[in-house]
């Protein structure tokens, strides 16, 4: 979970934007049962548990409690939850304000691209030190 704890990190750090996909169809790679539109604000409300990342398209392991860490957006702010230490036991919380631009995700200035939303799935991909990371999380 290295990469997820990064994507953290960034979005201390960094703000997150998107930019538009190249996909005209509105798709978004997904046959359009997922279409990412402008009610992306709407589907992104809730809680979304850490589910899986890849570099490059190579599956990176879950490591510790990287599989307890979550995303929860409220109307205009994201807390990310980490979890940590013995048993998992320990939980770190930071807020960021975010906004979302069709299929771009701003959060504090770090740009990633929504690949997938829907009522269970998220599927975000952004470039890190010129890797393209994709995440995985399931709404709870």
């Amino acid at each position: 979970m290295k990469l997820f704890k990064n994507f953290l990190i960034l979005t201390l750090v960094v703000a997150i934007a998107f930019g538009c996909s190249s996909n005209d169809d509105g798709d978004a790679g997904n046959n359009g049962s997922d279409t990412v539109s402008t009610d992306n604000l709407s589907k992104i409300l809730g809680t979304w548990l850490f589910v899986s990342s890849s570099t490059n398209g190579v599956v990176d392991p879950i490591e510790g409690c990287e599989q307890f860490s979550s995303l929860i957006f409220s109307t205009s702010q994201v807390s990310i939850q980490e979890v940590f230490g013995d048993n998992c036991s320990e939980t770190q919380s930071t807020s960021e304000e975010y906004s979302i631009n069709g299929n771009t995700l701003n959060v504090g200035g770090f740009i990633v691209d929504i690949k997938t939303i829907n009522s269970t799935t998220l599927v975000v991909e952004y470039t890190e030190d010129g890797d393209e990371i994709t995440e995985t999380y399931n709404k709870q």
